[in-house]
């Protein structure tokens, strides 16, 4: 099916109103009209609890910097926290890993910095090292990249794989503007 198998207004003439109503239909199987889906679409799962799950395991690679610390179990309960309740609030939608990254960094950034103020406050003697929080820093960011890069190429594929209905409305030229583009971009997740 594309875009541009368009079919005039049921009502033969289309009225002035500056344009034409146009519909993209699904080919029709035989019946005298178009057909209405069987039953409701099943309900797209939610991703988001995926990206806390891969922000929190992230911590975890980043935390074997901490070897030999006193309180390490510790250490490393304050860094899954901290990267858990830094994580980027739902409103915002982003489209991959690489839109992620300098906001997924910067986090990491506060969370390693706050965790070495805290030890050098209450253990001056075992305060971080700029060499085991650079190192740290960069096992986490690491991780956290490939952990959002493999959620959010497993959120694509589910886009791609179940498309969602979408009804186009607007002048004619217009409409088949946005018809073609959403069929020329499978990954959006909206079939017109």
């Amino acid at each position: 099916m594309s875009a541009e198998s368009t079919v005039p207004s049921p009502a033969g003439r289309s009225r002035d109103l500056g344009s034409s109503p146009v519909s993209v239909l699904p080919p029709r199987d035989g019946t005298a009209g178009p057909r209405l889906p069987d039953r409701r679409p099943a309900p797209r799962r939610d991703f988001r609890p995926a990206l806390l799950v891969a922000d929190g395991t992230a911590a975890l690679p980043g935390s074997l910097v901490l070897t030999g610390t006193p309180h390490q179990p510790l250490l490393t309960a304050l860094l899954v926290a901290a990267s858990l309740l830094l994580s980027p609030r739902p409103a915002r939608r982003t489209s991959g890993a690489l839109d992620d990254l300098p906001a997924l960094c910067g986090r990491i950034a506060v969370v390693w910095l706050v965790l070495a103020a805290l030890l050098a406050a209450y253990a001056p003697a075992h305060a971080l090292s700029a060499r085991i929080l650079c190192a740290g820093f960069l096992l986490h960011a690491v991780t956290g990249c490939a952990g959002r890069g493999a959620v959010h190429r497993r959120h694509r594929a589910a886009l791609l794989n179940r498309p969602r209905a979408a009804l186009v409305v607007g002048p004619a030229a217009t409409a088949q503007r946005v018809a073609s583009a959403l069929l020329r971009h499978p990954r959006c997740g909206l079939r017109p």
